[in-house]
């Protein structure tokens, strides 16, 4: 069953935080140039899985990585976070306005 979600964070190019009827899914989005931004509804098979899927916004179907759901925003911010700064090979800030531009 598709369920809906709301990108509430989006720490980096390729990753958001949607958040859902169970919480905060970490969600990487394996298309170039989405242009998928804060407030975007999302709908996608489920949000608290592990692997690739598919993800829709609007009518466009686009290829993403799924990491796994939180309760609480921090621990999928704290997540989406590390794994931006392994690809960037960078050390992990205490915030995202660290991030390098």
């Amino acid at each position: 069953m598709i369920q809906q979600g709301t990108v509430v964070y989006t720490p980096y190019d390729g990753f958001v935080i949607v958040r859902h009827g169970g919480g905060f899914a970490v969600v990487e989005l394996l298309d170039d140039e989405t242009g998928i931004g804060c407030g975007d509804i999302l709908r996608a098979n489920g949000w608290e899985g592990l692997g690739t899927d598919t993800l829709y916004h609007g009518d466009v179907a686009y290829e993403a990585g799924f990491w796994g759901s939180h309760v609480r925003l921090q621990d999928a911010q704290e997540k989406a976070l590390g794994f931006v700064c392994n690809l960037l090979g960078i050390a992990m800030p205490t915030t995202s306005a660290e991030l390098p531009n």
